[in-house]
């Protein structure tokens, strides 16, 4: 038996096979498809899988982050960024319809695509922005506190996020289950056996785990729009604030 070994678990594939009594092949290249009677494909995304998932979102970035850095020396930071977040917003917003049979090419990389072009209109005008009001001997301070202040700010928002999530997939148990069983299924497959889930898990699970994900995206749309609407009121609330400072 022949084990796909480019993604998911499956060594734990092959460990559970060589338990049963199988000969095992690990299948990377077509070669090693030859004389085999069977070939498991594990499910779940690896840890490589996951990262190609993110280059559309890389993509998106290098296509606006060097016309947003053109049009900084020709229009206001306030006009760039707006657009920029509301770009992040829309691809944001298309994971709030996310169901469970919403497929990768048709609606994932679009949207993370999207939300790359709003990153790349973002980061780049604020960076920019922000060093240009810095003397050459305050740049290399600066640079590092807004690196520190993106990473913990990162960080926070990760651990609220993932805490939201959690608290949404707990309302139906069954749909950390569907989760399982194509994340971790040599775990779901000793659910299985113990008789604390079945073989096939139904495909309501899934919408639930579904609805959890989309219910935690609209937290994140909120999020953003509040950003919206911070960086658009900016410009005028620092004119109306500067002859106070002066």
């Amino acid at each position: 038996i022949g084990v796909l070994a480019l993604q998911g678990a499956f060594r734990e594939h092959r460990q559970t096979l060589e338990r049963l009594g199988c000969a095992v092949t690990e299948v990377r290249l077509p070669k090693h498809l030859e004389g085999l009677d069977g070939l498991v494909m594990p499910g779940g995304e690896s840890t490589t899988m996951a990262g190609v998932l993110m280059i559309p979102q890389g993509l998106g970035a290098l296509v606006t982050m060097p016309i947003a850095g053109m049009l900084v020396d020709k229009y206001p930071v306030g006009r760039i960024v707006p657009v920029g977040i509301a770009l992040i917003t829309g691809g944001m917003f298309a994971f709030t319809q996310l169901s469970a049979d919403s497929s990768y090419w048709g609606f994932v990389i679009p949207a993370l695509f999207v939300m790359g072009l709003g990153m790349g209109a973002t980061m780049m005008p604020i960076m920019t922005a922000a060093l240009q009001t810095l003397t050459h001997k305050e740049v290399a301070r600066g640079s590092t506190l807004m690196n520190i202040v993106n990473q913990a700010a990162g960080s926070i928002g990760t651990a609220v996020i993932s805490v939201i999530l959690a608290t949404n997939l707990k309302a139906h148990a069954e749909s950390q289950l569907a989760i399982a069983s194509n994340a971790a299924p040599e775990k779901y497959d000793l659910l299985v056996k113990a008789g604390q889930a079945p073989q096939d898990p139904p495909g309501q699970w899934f919408s639930w785990a579904a609805e959890a994900f989309g219910a935690t995206f609209i937290v994140a749309v909120a999020l953003i729009v509040v950003t919206i609407i911070s960086t658009a009121g900016a410009p005028l609330l620092l004119s109306t604030l500067a002859p106070c400072w002066a």
